[in-house]
């Protein structure tokens, strides 16, 4: 179709002006015990041209100094995904909720590789495990699913049931690794480059320039 040329067209000439655009390996700490993850994720409702929804998550590496303060630092990307969402979406909410059950599932995952690194002793199967290492901001830009997360009946009052049911799973995940709801505002949500063409442009100027 005329339409799918025209898209693939944009994705070369936007791959060809980016092409200096590449993950950079910085030795931001001494000791593998002063690193810290983080994540980053959002979702894109009905975006697709059939009508599904995107999300994608970033993982990132920052200095235990970097995570506490309010200001900018250099980013190491871990691991990142960009894909379609197996379920469909009614609602904005309800994507995010599910693209973020994801994205802690691989943070989790993570976070027991950086374990195995850091103590290669630790039993793997042991689902504590992921505790040994410090707190991880998991940052969305959605407010809605922020208050719904943090507020006292978690999640019950969102009238999906299964994004309130992602939310409630969402969380004793994040319990058990340690991860800790931040909010941000679209500007400084690095993972919505991940999920919106319109956007992908900006995200690759920040790439570049950390």
């Amino acid at each position: 179709m005329i339409s799918d040329i025209v898209e693939l067209t944009k994705s070369l000439r936007f791959m060809k002006a980016n092409a200096d655009v590449g993950h950079v390996y910085d030795a931001i700490v001494e000791n593998l015990t002063e690193m810290r993850l983080g994540l980053y994720w959002d979702a894109s409702w009905a975006r697709r041209p059939d009508g599904s929804s995107q999300g994608g998550y970033l993982i990132f590496l920052k200095t235990d100094e970097g995570t506490k303060g309010c200001y900018p630092m250099p980013l190491i990307v871990f691991d990142w995904a960009s894909k379609r969402l197996p379920r469909v979406s009614r609602s904005l909410l309800s994507s995010e909720a599910q693209s973020g059950a994801t994205a802690v599932d691989a943070l989790e995952w993570a976070k027991t590789m950086l374990a195995l690194i850091i103590k290669p002793t630790l039993n793997p199967a042991d689902s504590a495990m992921a505790r040994t290492t410090v707190e991880s901001p998991c940052i969305t830009d959605c407010k809605a699913l922020y208050d719904a997360a943090r507020s006292s009946s978690c999640g019950r009052g969102i009238s999906e049931k299964r994004a309130a049911i992602e939310v409630l799973i969402m969380n004793e995940s994040m319990t058990e690794i340690k991860g800790v709801w931040k909010c941000t505002s679209t500007m400084q949500q690095l993972a919505d480059g991940l999920t919106k063409v319109q956007v992908r442009q900006n995200f690759a100027e920040i790439m570049r320039q950390r």
